[in-house]
């Protein structure tokens, strides 16, 4: 799913000014050396990939039909994994979350009405409701009022952590039930430019900064955007790219540590893109594209692409480009059939797709429009 694109103030700060900032705010490892992924081939040289099927990569492939509901649910995203094996699915039709597990089949819960009394509604607001499961707990960001509420696994409240910044948080997950990993963004306004304290920051469970980062220091910095990417948790650790510009660097964030652990570079394009946002150039729609990212797994970067009105995906293997193709790869399914999947995200060594049951009529067997969507879970290969 596409996040909406807002205008957003994207900040340029002289190097006197990020020099201070880094100096008061920012500690980093230096042994931690990024490495380039030359994104500039898509659009040069890479010839698509076609006959790629997620079967190569996959060590099993399971199709979970997800069970009848009082809504049927539609339009899913994949916001989290548990250890016990329980998905969390957001729709971003109505904000409704729904528990799965992955193992079983089983729906653990579906509500999109939560709180103390149970009558505030989850509603996506035109953008993708951020919320994230951590063992049997359901975290959601609530940005008008700068706070993670959480609920158990049925949607009952069970506390706040209120967040104590005056900057706006985009979006956050989580490195452990104590440690908060949040971005932040600035806020337009007519008068001045407003800058966070930080870019990056982490809370404990009672709100209070842990510790704060201001990375525009590094070369390739990324400018955090409203509709930035959400980060993804990777090796005890969180991945935060940039907002969809180009020639980024993407953080690994842990509870102790943050150090840039590779770079997006899109060559020109990445340039054209970068001086677009900050008002330089009046660009044509022929050189807009947005990068997405939606996983990374044993030095493979899992890749979207929105270039020319069309859509792409991309896996990186370090930096050799390994597949590419427009639209999604297919993938065989185990009870005979395939199906492209798009949507999608990695998460540990799975990646969850949500199909729609309409994609699935003809190939499953019994499979009706009216029926809720599938979740395609595809176990990379260790």
């Amino acid at each position: 799913m596409i996040p909406t694109m807002k205008k957003t103030l994207i900040l340029f700060i002289g190097t006197s000014i990020v020099f201070h900032a880094c100096k008061n705010n920012t500690t980093e490892t230096q042994q931690n050396t990024p490495y380039t992924i030359d994104m500039a081939q898509l659009f040069e040289d890479a010839k698509q990939t076609p006959e790629f099927k997620w079967n190569s990569l996959a060590e099993r492939v399971d199709l979970i039909p997800l069970p009848q509901t009082d809504r049927i649910l539609t339009w899913l995203t994949v916001q989290g994994l548990n250890d016990e094996g329980k998905a969390l699915l957001v729709s971003i039709a109505d904000g409704t979350i729904a528990v799965v597990d992955i193992k079983t089949g089983e729906l653990v819960s579906s509500f999109n009405r939560v709180g103390r009394a149970g009558n505030e509604y989850l509603m996506p607001f035109s953008q993708i409701l951020n919320a994230r499961i951590y063992e049997n707990e359901i975290y959601v960001h609530d940005e008008a009022l700068k706070r993670l509420q959480v609920y158990d696994l049925s949607g009952k409240y069970l506390r706040s952590v209120n967040i104590k910044t005056d900057d706006r948080i985009s979006t956050f997950d989580i490195i452990d039930k104590h440690t908060f990993m949040l971005t932040q963004v600035p806020l337009p306004s007519s008068d001045e430019n407003i800058i966070p304290s930080n870019f990056i920051l982490m809370v404990d469970d009672n709100g209070d900064t842990i510790r704060s980062y201001f990375p525009l220091k590094f070369e390739h910095a990324p400018i955090m955007m409203q509709s930035c990417d959400c980060p993804f948790i990777y090796d005890e650790g969180v991945l935060v790219p940039g907002g969809h510009i180009g020639n980024d660097t993407m953080y690994m964030i842990t509870a102790k540590e943050i150090h840039p652990f590779l770079i997006t570079d899109f060559g020109k394009r990445g340039e054209i893109r970068k001086r677009e946002f900050e008002g330089v150039d009046d660009v044509t729609f022929d050189d807009v594209y947005w990068p997405f990212y939606f996983g990374y797994y044993k030095d493979m970067l899992f890749s979207r692409l929105i270039y020319l009105e069309k859509r792409y995906t991309s896996i990186w293997e370090k930096d050799q480009l390994l597949a590419f193709k427009e639209g999604g790869f297919a993938c065989d399914l185990p009870g005979g059939g395939s199906v492209e999947l798009y949507e999608g995200t990695i998460l540990g060594n799975k990646l969850i797709a949500p199909v729609e049951a309409h994609k699935l009529v003809g190939i499953v067997d019994g499979v009706t429009e009216n029926d809720n969507p599938f979740l395609v879970i595809v176990t990379l290969k260790e």
